[in-house]
């Protein structure tokens, strides 16, 4: 299954991420790292690199027998929201204002 690039297309990563329909736009841990993927890199390695850390946990759960957990990855997005957060209020702190949260 793993080998060369061929120029179909049909190169095992991408076959992987075409397998999930819907799966880059949901609002999922997965969909979130395609999308910061996608602004860095560009739609060609997004889909390569979230394909690759599909496949590293589907492997993961064949390895170990443990089902897949979402929860460890949402509390790694919660420390990534706090850290953006927290990238804004420093230097809005430093020029003399103050961020307040909007009520939802």
């Amino acid at each position: 299954m793993c080998g060369p690039r061929s120029r179909s297309g049909d190169y095992p990563p991408h076959r992987l991420a075409r397998s999930q329909p819907g799966g880059y736009p949901s609002r999922s841990h997965r969909g979130n790292f395609y999308r910061r993927t996608h602004a860095r890199l560009g739609a060609p390695q997004a889909i390569a690199a979230t394909a690759h850390k599909l496949a590293r946990i589907v492997c993961h759960s064949i390895a170990t027998g443990k089902p897949y957990d979402e929860t460890v990855f949402l509390r790694k997005d919660h420390k990534q929201a706090q850290r953006h957060e927290k990238r804004l209020r420093n230097p809005a702190k430093t020029l003399g204002f103050q961020l307040v949260p909007i009520a939802a």
